[in-house]
């Protein structure tokens, strides 16, 4: 079960490194939220980052980035509303307890690490994907079949909570070739699959809420072919509401006549609790033939499945201007009564209560505000004002939690970071009466590079 910890990063670069030394971002750019900077706007993400304050919201524009790395630093990465925003690799790592990292929105291509970050990471919205091997000849020279990579990695991190996330590992080398006459030398664990999402270290806590984790598959080839990866490895405590886990298929045995094909994997690995409300786990298949390896299951590991549905929502738009209706979509029991959470603040820890963690806090009270009762099927369709933003930064980030009541009681779901605007206040480089930042997002046509400063402006 103990894996070796190979930083993400040290396998990832290496195969990119064509892309990564040519790659800059094709358009767009990111604006820093903060006035006194004086021009707040970066050609990148990463160059935003760099020259930000402690605790900065930092706005993307639709573009393709390199590598993206934070490090003990508070900072919230937002894509604006309707843009891809793509990176290459994704680091989050040292924060103090006192600091709050949030991604949302964004697309990792090659994987994202956190580590030793005894502050919360917040991925919101967000899809990360592992390399995927490729096949290949073996010559007779020790060549070395991989293992596939996770898509993402958590390391040493308490407080980590994903929603509405996609993670799916990397498939196994696979290759032509005989390694049992030494054309290859199989790796431990040989070419198996990457896993949805590891988890490394029994500190280690993650939060899971309307998400879906794949393994990748297992390689094929002769003799080393490849068990499917787990869609959730973890050696610390998690919860997940609302999430599809599957397990990558194993690989194929292309020797001949063919032995045996590689185990499929499973749809969470714990040597932790898993505590599970409202999710689908499947193992994945055997790789060809099938007759001699197992499929894997569904969960493996000491599990508590919690009674009832999920409580899960979906927030149209997370970055907004004040004054204006959150649109939100529920889905849980029927007839719940539902309510949505709003605070300025992150708790303290990511404590598993009985049905679910407590994600916003304020003081010296969270406001609750009702929003409806689901209907028959469980679903509620239902929007919430957004308050005026009148303070010197021009916008707020508050926390928002959907809970519900039902048969079994309060139940705890979706959680959203959000940014507020003030469209009434801040920049108007073209003196249209308008946030410059509130004009690209509502407006977005008045900013046809992405670089999130309306063209009628200089610089535009």
């Amino acid at each position: 079960m103990r894996r070796r910890i190979v930083p993400l990063v040290s396998l990832v670069l290496p195969m990119l490194g064509v892309v990564l030394l040519g790659a800059t971002a094709r358009a767009g750019g990111a604006r820093i939220l903060d006035a006194s900077l004086g021009d707040p706007s970066f050609s990148t993400p990463q160059s935003a980052i760099d020259h930000a304050p402690e605790g900065a919201v930092i706005l993307v524009g639709s573009g393709d980035y390199d590598q993206l790395s934070i490090t003990a630093k508070s900072v919230s990465v937002f894509a604006v509303p309707g843009a891809t925003v793509n990176f290459v690799y994704m680091s989050i790592s040292n924060l103090a307890a006192s600091q709050t990292v949030i991604l949302s929105g964004v697309h990792v291509q090659s994987g994202l690490s956190v580590s030793n970050c005894a502050g919360w990471v917040r991925c919101e919205a967000s899809t990360f994907r592992a390399y995927d091997y490729d096949w290949g000849a073996c010559d007779f020279n020790g060549q070395v079949i991989h293992p596939g990579l996770p898509a993402a990695v958590v390391t040493a991190s308490p407080r980590v909570v994903f929603r509405a996330c996609s993670m799916t590992g990397g498939r196994g080398e696979s290759t032509y070739g005989d390694s049992w006459l030494g054309a290859c030398v199989c790796e431990q664990p040989d070419s198996d699959g990457g896993a949805g999402l590891e988890v490394h270290g029994a500190t280690s806590r993650v939060g899971l809420f309307d998400c879906s984790l794949t393994g990748g598959a297992g390689g094929s080839a002769e003799g080393c072919q490849g068990r499917g990866g787990d869609g959730l490895w973890t050696e610390g405590p998690a919860f997940l509401s609302g999430c599809i886990l599957q397990g990558g298929n194993g690989g194929a045995d292309i020797f001949q006549p063919p032995q045996c094909g590689g185990p499929g994997g499973d749809g969470a690995r714990s040597t932790a609790t898993l505590r599970v409300l409202g999710s689908w786990a499947a193992g994945g298949a055997a790789g060809y033939p099938p007759t001699c390896s197992p499929q894997g299951v569904p969960y493996l590991g000491s599990l508590v499945v919690l009674p009832g549905v999920a409580a899960s929502a979906s927030f149209a738009q997370v970055v907004l201007s004040d004054l204006r209706d959150l649109p939100i979509a529920y889905q849980g029991g029927r007839f719940d009564q539902v309510m949505l959470a709003y605070g300025l603040k992150s708790p303290l820890a990511l404590a598993f209560g009985i049905r679910g963690p407590i994600l916003v806090k304020d003081d010296p009270f969270v406001p609750l505000f009702e929003l409806g009762t689901a209907d028959g099927s469980g679903a509620l369709q239902s929007a919430l004002a957004m308050p005026d933003v009148a303070n010197a930064a021009g916008y707020l980030r508050p926390f928002v939690q959907v809970l519900s009541s039902g048969p079994y009681g309060r139940t705890l779901g979706s959680p959203a970071s959000l940014v507020l605007l003030d469209r009434a206040a801040g920049p108007d480089c073209d003196g249209d009466g308008l946030n410059d930042v509130v004009e690209v997002i509502e407006l977005p046509s008045r900013d046809a590079n992405h670089n999130l400063v309306p063209d009628s402006c200089p610089g535009g």
